[in-house]
């Protein structure tokens, strides 16, 4: 009983790569958010130079660095990033886009000219906070209403193309920043949970392999250190015998589960087979083997898949049922490549005293549908229990 240790691939280190991948997954939105609160602090600190350089008095000036901070706190609070899922709710985020919007128009009539930047940042929240529609209808009546009010204020067409441009961008980039940072959090969150479900499956699969490893030689170590006790006395030779086995299995136990914390460990069919009457016959229990066609014409995957398959049924044989005959035949083309093992006086009572439910068939039926395969196992009508397992 040996195994054939395949180098680890990419596939061996993705413990490794996707706990990194886990670990950056919240820099991108906290950058993404970073450049955000970037972009708003410089819109605001135009606004305050324009505050500065209209000459306002004390009390003004305060007051409106006052409303500055009010709209971008808004910006921040209500639109930045409101499709994450825990954000305010709709009702809320309508109430500050009402609030906002107040904030954009009605200090014009006290600050003017200082604060004509203000309506682009509402313009940018009217984007992200209502249908496409409405939104690009009230963006469009912003930016007009705010040109008509520079008009009024300047009367130069000048004045009105620059406010026009500017009140566009200013709404453009907030939209444009707010759902960039939207995206990459969704983006980082939906990169968290595929980390997280491959190293599940990574768990899953290591479990199955060790079930596979271990399962069959625990068993046949077990059985024949059993053996040994009741020969010690009468058969010491045949004792000593039973005891090398044993000492052979778990060396070979070892070095498979050496291999698989490298990679992955790949059966011997062969070796399984010549194993299987080795243990079998410590049990008790007469085989018969039958082989048909050329076993190196199977790919090494599928000879690998048969391998494990074998090796749980004799687990199963030896713990789930009280056989004294088996019949192993293996099929290896011209066409399926098939494996079927029947065996008399079967219990169909799983590990967990639950009919139907041998310990370890589930694992089977996943190894064999990696290879493209089916698998089925169950009692028969006639009191004996098979198990077969095909690759087209």
């Amino acid at each position: 009983m040996s195994a054939e240790v395949v180098r680890p691939t990419a596939r061996s280190g993705v413990g490794g790569a996707l706990a990194t991948a886990m670990e950056r997954a919240g820099l991108a939105p906290r950058l993404a958010r970073g450049i955000l609160v970037a972009v708003m602090t410089c819109i605001g600190i135009v606004a305050v130079i324009k505050v500065v350089e209209t000459r306002l008095s004390v009390l003004q000036t305060v007051l409106c660095l006052v409303y500055l901070a009010a709209v971008v706190a808004l910006q921040l609070r209500y639109f930045a990033w409101q499709d994450e899922g825990a954000g305010p709710s709709r009702r809320a985020t309508l109430i500050a886009l009402a609030v906002q919007g107040l904030l954009a128009y009605l200090p014009l009539l006290q600050f003017g000219r200082a604060w004509v930047g203000m309506p682009g940042l509402f313009a940018g929240s009217v984007l992200l906070a209502l249908p496409a529609v409405p939104a690009w209808s009230l963006f469009a009546v912003v930016v007009v209403s705010i040109a008509v009010v520079q008009f009024d204020m300047s009367g130069s067409w000048d004045d009105v193309l620059y406010t026009g441009i500017s009140t566009v961008l200013t709404g453009l980039v907030v939209y444009g920043l707010c759902k960039l940072a939207t995206l990459v959090g969704m983006l980082s969150r939906a990169r968290a949970e595929f980390a997280r479900l491959a190293i599940e499956a990574e768990r899953d699969r290591v479990a199955r392999d060790l079930h596979d490893i271990l399962g069959y030689q625990l068993s046949a170590i077990a059985l024949k250190t059993e053996l040994a006790q009741r020969l010690i006395d009468a058969r010491p030779e045949r004792a000593r015998t039973e005891l090398d086995e044993s000492l052979g299995i778990s060396r070979d136990a070892l070095s498979e589960v050496r291999g698989l914390a490298r990679g992955i460990t790949a059966l011997s069919l062969s070796n399984e087979i010549r194993s299987t009457h080795s243990t079998l016959a410590a049990a008790g229990i007469d085989l018969e083997v039958t082989q048909d066609g050329d076993l190196g014409s199977v790919p090494d995957d599928v000879r690998t898949a048969l391998a494990v398959v074998l090796r749980e049924a004799v687990t199963n044989l030896l713990r789930h049922s009280a056989a004294s005959s088996c019949s192993l035949r293996l099929t290896y083309g011209p066409g399926p490549v098939e494996l079927v093992m029947d065996n008399d006086r079967t219990d169909a009572r799983g590990p967990d005293g639950e009919p139907g439910r041998v310990g370890g068939l589930g694992n089977l039926r996943q190894r064999m549908a990696d290879v493209g395969g089916s698998f089925e196992a169950g009692p028969r009508d006639d009191g004996t229990f098979r198990l077969r397992a095909s690759v087209p």
